[in-house]
């Protein structure tokens, strides 16, 4: 397995000002952000991906695209997630976007490789209405067609040298249900580290969408350096409100997996 080796690409997201260290407050309890399960006491890591996107299209050919990923997390609960997208024009660079959760701010800082600027987001607890509840400041509106969820256990596998237990899920839509006129049956596969709540595979399969795989190919169990977490120097840093919470009646109704819960 290969330990902790950065391209030129992905240090444009790991290289920032210098602050001053956190304060040494217990971090909140907060929700899973891409894949990292957090608990009470973090087990910082850097975790390199590669990502592959496969297309069928509707004449029968395929289209592939690779990206590369990079997630961290350090022991006081900060996560960090870099995708680097190859470029679509010759001679043009690849473009690389970041975003950045600290659980002792309770915000979400984002940017990307060819900006130089930095938006610093407040993310607050959201109660989410459940089925058949209605919101308090949203129409009634009529009961979408339920999905059928079937989960699988897939045992205990070592993956790149870490030992991953293996779920998948699969979700079929009936017709309708996302403006498909036939059932659709979407695939959800996540392999997560037995020790680090670190999903270290995870494969997408949708007819809509195609299959997208994200595989681990490097991994380092250390505390990541400060700067992983902070713009790159000379970028503008800005503050946004809340985003404003919409309808669920307006939104785009997503699909959601028990796995993500």
């Amino acid at each position: 397995m290969r330990i902790g080796i950065f391209g030129t690409v992905t240090a444009i997201a790991l290289t920032g000002l210098a602050q001053p260290a956190p304060s040494q407050q217990q971090a909140p309890r907060v929700p899973p952000a891409h894949g990292v399960t957090m608990a009470q006491k973090q087990t910082p890591f850097i975790a390199e991906f590669k990502v592959t996107r496969v297309r069928t299209l509707a004449d029968g050919t395929t289209t592939t695209q690779e990206m590369t990923e990079v997630k961290a997390a350090d022991s006081q609960g900060r996560t960090m997630t870099s995708t680097t997208n190859p470029s679509r024009a010759a001679g043009q660079p690849a473009t690389t976007s970041v975003s950045v959760f600290d659980p002792m701010t309770q915000t979400r800082t984002t940017w990307t490789s060819s900006g130089q600027r930095a938006a610093v987001t407040p993310v607050a607890p959201v109660r989410i209405p459940r089925d058949g509840e209605p919101h308090p400041q949203c129409p009634v509106s009529a009961p979408s067609p339920k999905r059928e969820f079937q989960t699988e256990d897939l045992g205990t596998e070592t993956i790149d040298g870490v030992e991953a237990h293996g779920r998948r899920v699969t979700i079929t839509a009936p017709a309708s249900a996302d403006g498909n006129t036939a059932p659709m049956v979407r695939v959800h596969e996540t392999w997560t580290s037995m020790t680090m709540r670190l999903t270290v595979r995870e494969i997408n399969d949708s007819p809509d969408t195609g299959k997208t795989t994200t595989e681990l190919t490097s991994l380092t169990l250390s505390d990541p350096p400060l700067s992983t977490f902070q713009p790159p120097e000379g970028y503008e840093v800005v503050n946004r409100d809340p985003p404003v919470q919409t309808c669920p009646a307006v939104q785009a109704a997503p699909v959601t997996s028990p796995v993500a819960q």
